[in-house]
């Protein structure tokens, strides 16, 4: 037998009790038809933002068991309460949502996947799109790459499932003046589009749905034309010289990365993360040809 990594958290230890010092976790329930998602909760109230300016992340869970959905707040301890949050949604619709403040046993029973991505969006690094946590998501520049002078961007974005397997993916970025009109119109009304500026580095919601007078430099998360795919980063690079700055490019790289900087900065609310380790049989491993087909095979190795 041998021992191989996998791309699995190993079992977390979440500090609950220290996480409600310093924080406050709020749920609001909504509906499977219409519900507030992370990019509408923050433009809920644009003209007077001093409700979304003291959320510090946002998550969305939808739970396979009951079909129920939840959006995740957290703030800094004391900062908001439930009617706060309240008003402002209801200037986002007259939809009543009633946001429900955590207590301790109630946040021991949020899905560990739910605590680790708000903590994951909060991370601070110059690899991270400063502005991610407030749209929900982990938005990294490893690999930002661009084409027709910015208007095209392959920003990569980190994730957990349900399971704890920590993923990259890539997406493609346009700005509104280059995607194709009877694309926009049919398949991107509604969206959420962003303000993304490539020299501070951040990201920015601008609103959902678009208008013939929009800024035409916002970007919508979708390429340019139908069916259209971003660049893909690779799984794993290594060079002869600087390894080190190669190897974070690539996924691997910035998963380990973004492991390390996590333990740094909130090793105070989580034991120390680490991903997986499995036994297999060596001729389980001989059998494959290629580390793709390793990949591929055995649940993505890191």
């Amino acid at each position: 037998m041998k021992k191989i990594t996998i791309n699995q958290l190993d079992t977390v230890e979440i500090n609950t009790n220290k996480i409600l010092q310093d924080f406050d976790l709020f749920a609001i329930k909504v509906e499977a038809d219409f519900y507030p998602n992370r990019e509408s909760l923050l433009s809920v109230n644009k003209g007077d933002n001093e409700v979304s300016q003291k959320l510090i992340a946002l998550d969305y869970y939808y739970s396979s068991q009951d079909g129920s959905k939840t959006v995740y707040c957290l703030c800094r301890k004391d900062s908001l309460n439930s009617d706060q949050l309240k008003k402002a949604l209801l200037k986002y619709s007259n939809k009543i949502f009633n946001p429900q403040k955590l207590t301790q046993t109630e946040t021991n029973k949020v899905p560990q996947k739910v605590l680790l991505q708000l903590f994951f969006n909060q991370i601070i690094d110059q690899n991270v799109l400063e502005g991610s946590s407030l749209i929900g998501k982990l938005y990294l520049l490893g690999n930002l790459t661009s084409s027709n002078n910015g208007e095209v961007l392959n920003i990569n974005e980190f994730s957990l499932d349900n399971d704890l397997v920590a993923k990259i993916s890539t997406h493609c970025f346009s700005q509104i003046k280059i995607i194709a009109p009877d694309y926009l119109s049919d398949k991107l009304k509604g969206r959420p589009r962003f303000k993304i500026d490539r020299r501070t580095k951040q990201i920015k919601l601008a609103g959902r749905g678009w208008q013939n007078n929009e800024n035409q430099n916002y970007y919508i998360k979708t390429p340019p034309v139908k069916n259209g795919k971003p660049a893909t980063t690779k799984f794993l690079r290594f060079a002869k010289q600087n390894n080190y700055a190669i190897f974070v490019k690539s996924k691997s790289g910035m998963l380990y990365r973004l492991l390390d900087i996590f333990n740094q900065q909130f090793g105070q609310y989580f034991s120390p993360l680490a991903f997986k380790e499995i036994e297999v049989e060596s001729r389980q491993l001989e059998k494959e040809n290629t580390a793709v087909n390793c990949n591929n095979n055995l649940n993505t190795f890191v």
